[in-house]
């Protein structure tokens, strides 16, 4: 019985063109890091190198630098990392979304800077400033046409 199983397993890979057929994978989902690292971004710490960003942003791709989509805040963002030297030095967000307004965007703005969850910071017209033992970041919204506005956010080292 064991054998004649084996000789439709073989007819039925032959058949196949000589491939097992197989079921579509899946890819594994990416990892969702939530603790600040040491540079105040999610999971990312300074002088981390390119394949260590990789494991934890594996959709970071790049030749000078790295730039990956992600979520900030509870908002869709494009994020681009600068090395200096093979380590991680700078990290630039600019979010996906468009405002008609400066007044629009303060309210995306508040809503963000509530969910970072980066401590105190202080705010002075429509820019928030977090300074740390290990990182300074700032969220702000900027004018960018005329009337409408964007949100960006930028993380350096504490004196930069």
């Amino acid at each position: 019985m064991r054998s004649t199983s084996l000789a439709l397993t073989v007819v039925a890979i032959a058949a196949c063109g000589g491939k097992a057929a197989t079921t579509p994978s899946t890819p594994a989902p990416a990892p969702a890091p939530t603790a600040p690292g040491t540079s105040g971004f999610p999971g990312l710490d300074w002088g981390a190198t390119v394949p260590a960003v990789q494991a934890i942003y594996p959709s970071a791709t790049g030749d000078e630098g790295l730039s990956f989509k992600t979520t900030l805040g509870g908002e869709p963002a494009s994020v681009s990392l600068v090395f200096f030297e093979g380590e991680l030095e700078r990290i630039a967000v600019e979010f996906d979304r468009g405002f008609d307004s400066m007044g629009e965007c303060g309210k995306t703005f508040a809503t963000v800077r509530a969910a970072l969850a980066l401590g105190e910071s202080s705010e002075e017209n429509l820019a928030a400033y977090w300074i740390a033992d290990s990182y300074s970041a700032i969220l702000s919204c900027n004018i960018a046409d005329g009337e409408a506005a964007s949100m960006s956010m930028s993380y350096g080292h504490p004196e930069q």
